[in-house]
């Protein structure tokens, strides 16, 4: 006895635009996922008081709130970048000439 297998359908515009859509919109969802995972992770270390500020946040809210965070002047976070990159433990290849 033989087996009948669907056969895929002919792709009109409208069908594979509705995939590319779909696809997209999956792949914005994984990013998402893996940002608000990588904040909750940088909370779990940080200061009492930041974990404090954002402990009872849901995603969508902590997204905002941490998105609202700038570095400001005098701030040790914004010194952090040059500091680290004149720093004998960090690749020599990879260190900013000048």
């Amino acid at each position: 006895m033989r087996r009948r297998y669907a056969s895929p359908g002919g792709r009109d515009e409208a069908v594979e635009a509705i995939r590319v859509l779909t696809v997209a919109k999956r792949s914005a969802r994984h990013e998402q996922i893996q940002a608000v995972n990588q904040v909750r992770a940088l909370i779990l270390t940080a200061p009492d008081e930041l974990r404090a500020r954002f402990a009872d946040l849901r995603a969508a809210a902590l997204a905002e709130a941490v998105a609202a965070l700038r570095p400001r002047p005098g701030d040790a976070v914004g010194s952090a970048p040059s500091t680290t990159a004149r720093s004998p433990c960090w690749p020599t290849a990879t260190r900013a000439s000048g």
